[in-house]
């Protein structure tokens, strides 16, 4: 994937060599690491998400994507294509960095996606949410 640009934002994969521009965004999502860790996010924890694989999945299909504006971190989205079945796409984390929440960019991101998936074989979109991750099932119920 190369980096493209939606509305000034640059869109790009999130790799090892690039991690550190994007590590606040997952430092400032503190609630979302709690709950599902039991602490706040730690380089570690970065790291883990950005080398996820699932067995039978090939890498090529799990994409951690980046998204900036003016060079600076806005968003992660984290998804694989094809799981659990070939025609769907499975958001497996979003993280909007704290200063752009609330400012509608978390919805322009997921409907540029959604947009997009309009010219594939995709056929349905999956995500998973935690009950009690408060912010992050606001965000899907909006």
């Amino acid at each position: 994937m190369h980096n493209i640009y939606l509305n000034g934002y640059a869109i790009e994969p999130i790799t090892i060599h690039n991690l550190d521009k994007y590590e606040d965004v997952f430092y400032c999502n503190e609630e979302y690491y709690i709950i599902t860790d039991g602490h706040p996010a730690t380089k570690n924890d970065c790291i883990d998400t950005i080398e996820y694989s699932i067995d039978g999945i090939s890498k090529n299909n799990i994409h951690n994507i980046g998204f900036c504006y003016n060079n600076e971190a806005v968003a992660c989205l984290f998804l694989i294509e094809g799981y659990p079945c070939a025609d769907i796409l499975w958001l497996g984390l979003f993280l909007v960095h704290n200063k752009f929440k609330r400012k509608h960019i978390g919805s322009k991101c997921i409907k540029a996606l959604i947009d997009s998936m309009k010219q594939t074989d995709i056929k349905c979109i999956r995500l998973s949410v935690q009950n009690n991750n408060i912010s992050g099932l606001s965000f899907w119920q909006h």
